[in-house]
């Protein structure tokens, strides 16, 4: 092999895949810490499933605002639906984990308490769910009894002068809190899955925001997943995750970097009949997915969260199932790169 062969070769095992949103040197200019090759990064491998580069540029604005680092993944693209636009729209969120990192930065932040639960009650859920008649989705009343605490309640401190002040912080009742599966009454899978948890998270989510007011953003993921939000981002709580519609025309792009390639819209085609004995599909709530394999801390519990919602992936919308593919590959690098092992370029299977 020649000398310009070998060097060819070379160069071929450096090449990166394209990022599906172009790198321009406004974003450079924008963002300092972000130049061609992390940006790859940050397309390919933590977000891949960003529908608009407005996702990506969102997700830095947040990070730079409140000086986080972008590439631990402070904050979630999480998709709602919306009314207004007839499909799902690309929303950021913080995670309870930046709750936590603001409040530690602080330097004031002095522990928590055990939670406090409510009595324990049972209830059954009933609702709407979709299921599939002749090949056609359609709608039908789902079930479901489970056992929840009533309320969860945390107390934090926060370190004043050389004061360790207690900060209690509210009741958060699990009937206004728990997310909600599609438009019903049911709560989604990762509520009726871990009600206890949940909740948790929740209160120590407002207890951080009750001791740090200034620091503590607005609300996290774990506490808007199944929730509705209007279209100028207040929570309104609700029985699904949803943009209201709204009269106002929406809000420009945060920084309008790229003229994006405006694609033909693909063919609608439909889904193909599910087998007599997959007829009742449940419900496929996106964002309740993208917070449930989320909190995997290993490839075993990846596998594990993301086993309730296989069946229901099957048979949703090829673009439905992508953004839930991109999902699973995000998580999957990222746990590849806190436990700093191998990150296998083909992903395709892994859902």
């Amino acid at each position: 092999m020649t000398n310009q062969e070998v060097e060819a070769a070379e160069n071929k095992e450096l090449l990166f895949k394209p990022p599906k949103f172009k790198y321009v040197e406004a974003i450079g200019e924008r963002f300092p810490d972000i130049n061609k090759t992390n940006w790859n990064t940050l397309i390919n491998n933590l977000y891949p499933s960003a529908n608009t580069i407005d996702s990506i540029i969102m997700v830095l604005s947040y990070c730079q605002a409140r000086n986080l680092d972008p590439f631990k993944k402070p904050v979630h693209i999480v998709p709602v639906w919306s009314k207004q636009h007839g499909g799902f729209v690309d929303t950021v969120w913080p995670g309870i984990s930046e709750v936590r990192i603001t409040a530690a930065r602080s330097k004031e932040y002095g522990g928590f308490d055990a939670c406090e639960f409510g009595p324990m009650i049972e209830r059954t859920f009933t609702g709407p769910k979709t299921v599939w008649v002749n090949g056609r989705k359609t709608s039908s009343t789902g079930e479901t009894t489970i056992s929840f605490p009533e309320w969860a309640q945390i107390t934090v401190y926060r370190i004043i002068g050389q004061h360790r002040c207690e900060f209690k912080g509210p009741q958060v009742w699990w009937l206004e809190t728990y997310g909600r599966s599609g438009k019903s009454e049911l709560p989604n899978d990762q509520w009726e899955r871990r009600p206890h948890g949940q909740l948790e998270k929740c209160a120590e989510a407002a207890a951080l925001r009750r001791a740090f007011p200034e620091e503590a953003p607005d609300y996290t993921l774990e506490e808007m997943q199944g929730q509705v939000i209007e279209g100028d981002g207040h929570f309104i709580g609700g029985a699904a995750v949803a943009v209201d519609s709204v009269e106002e025309a929406p809000p420009p792009p945060i920084l309008p970097l790229v003229e994006e390639t405006k694609a033909a819209p693909p063919a609608e085609t439909e889904n193909p009949a599910p087998p007599e004995e997959a007829a009742n599909v449940p419900d496929f709530d996106i964002a309740a997915y993208i917070g449930d394999i989320g909190l995997a801390t290993s490839k075993e519990e990846l596998a594990e969260y993301s086993a309730p919602y296989e069946e229901a992936i099957t048979w949703q919308t090829p673009e439905t199932k992508e953004s839930a593919r991109n999902a699973y590959k995000d998580t999957y690098s990222a746990i590849c790169a806190a436990k700093q092992t191998p990150n296998p370029s083909n992903t395709e299977n892994l859902i």
